[in-house]
């Protein structure tokens, strides 16, 4: 009687690595997507608040809620938001230029003139203020004004809030999902196969 054959099959650990990577990688999205760091909430903010650089009136909004703003990623210049009450300056501005174009070339008090003339540019920079830095998102959307129009304002007060896009979330989000139903996949093929 001829003897039994016994054949030894390798069973494969394949699946039940991979139910432990998809494992690991959901609660690492999960983390992020709704835990996130103080870190990761520094590179992706849910919220960042404007301000102005300097105290003043403020003048006008150059956006409502809802609408799309904008820090570029290399030229251009950012959205500008609002701004503040610069007639004072305006006038001041104006009468040191007319000053400095009566002057004849040469004369001493021009180049001090022309100085003065920088700064108070440079300064009525200030009186607007644009989209700021919204960690590593470039767009988002004006979701909150915090201050009426023709408001005193301080500097650094903020005056709106904008939210930025949530790629990063939406996407750590879904990576969650995913990883979740790749996990009980590949740990039920794993069983299936045993």
């Amino acid at each position: 009687m001829p003897t039994k054959r016994t054949y030894k099959v390798r069973v494969s650990k394949d699946f039940i690595v991979l139910a432990g990577i998809f494992f690991f990688l959901c609660l690492w999205a999960v983390k992020d997507a709704w835990y996130p760091s103080d870190k990761v909430l520094k590179k992706h903010p849910h919220t960042v608040e404007a301000s102005f650089p300097i105290d003043g009136t403020l003048k006008k909004f150059e956006v409502k809620v809802g609408d799309s703003v904008s820090f570029p990623k290399e030229k251009g210049k950012p959205t500008l938001l609002a701004s503040l009450d610069d007639m004072k300056l305006q006038i001041k501005l104006e009468a040191k230029t007319k000053a400095y174009v009566e002057l004849q070339v040469g004369v001493p008090e021009k180049k001090a003139l022309d100085k003065e003339i920088k700064k108070l540019r440079v300064r009525r920079d200030q009186y607007q203020m644009f989209c700021p830095k919204m960690g590593n998102e470039k767009s988002g959307k004006v979701s909150k004004l915090l201050v009426n129009r023709l408001d005193t304002v301080k500097a650094g007060q903020p005056v709106m809030e904008i939210e930025p896009n949530k790629h990063f979330y939406l996407f750590n989000k879904s990576l969650a999902i995913f990883s979740f139903f790749a996990f009980w996949t590949f740990l039920g093929l794993h069983f299936l196969a045993q």
